[in-house]
């Protein structure tokens, strides 16, 4: 797995309290010559990734989607994006969400992150097969 990107890295250094700020985010992505949207998809990209192969773990990926999701659906954010969440961040905080809690008709042993999450983003970040 590379390592992260420099704008990437630091966002996850920040986001260890579970929000990151708007204007940083913008601040992060002008000095790496990104537009907010490209970089908060990098992050959850990374993240993503980084959780397929155990390198994260649900918890620590967990926030750190959450923070990227909250950051995505702030007013600034959204005016600055034409009200859009990006892709593929959204996707990737949807199945971690998937992986917080116990569906209806789950059974008792069942861990929602196991059945849910893993295979979502195992989805997400497999190689997709072009015929030839």
């Amino acid at each position: 797995m590379n390592p992260p990107s420099a704008a990437v890295a630091r966002l996850i250094d920040v986001v260890e309290s579970g929000f990151i700020d708007f204007q940083l985010l913008q601040e992060l992505a002008r000095d790496h010559e990104l537009d907010h949207a490209s970089l908060v998809n990098q992050l959850a990209d990374y993240v993503a990734r980084a959780y397929a192969s155990s390198a994260m773990d649900f918890d620590t990926a967990d926030v750190i989607v959450n923070a990227a999701f909250s950051v995505c659906t702030s007013e600034a954010f959204l005016a600055a994006n034409d009200r859009e969440l990006p892709e593929p961040m959204f996707t990737i905080y949807r199945a971690f969400d998937e992986g917080e809690y116990v569906h209806p008709g789950d059974l008792a042993h069942e861990v929602p992150e196991i059945k849910y999450t893993r295979p979502l983003i195992e989805a997400y970040v497999r190689p997709v097969a072009h015929d030839a």
